[in-house]
């Protein structure tokens, strides 16, 4: 049995991990994938569980009472 040589001539693609991490337009997208990632798993959660979204950092009650409060 023969032995091949590690070389770039014998690597197959692994699906552009090789690519440069440190490319703009590399960083977008995998950045964009990311944050769907996140969103989808959020959205898939919501669903199941039946839950509203609520933001944590706004005060909806305060907000109603400034909107209807007296003018």
């Amino acid at each position: 049995m023969r032995m091949r040589q590690c070389g770039k001539q014998n690597q197959k693609h692994t699906g552009g991990q090789n690519q440069e991490p440190d490319n703009p337009k590399n960083t977008f997208k995998r950045t964009m994938v990311a944050i769907a990632h996140k969103m989808i798993r959020l959205i898939y959660l919501m669903l199941t569980r039946k839950e509203t979204y609520h933001d944590p950092r706004v005060d909806c009650e305060a907000m109603s009472i400034q909107k209807n409060g007296p003018r």
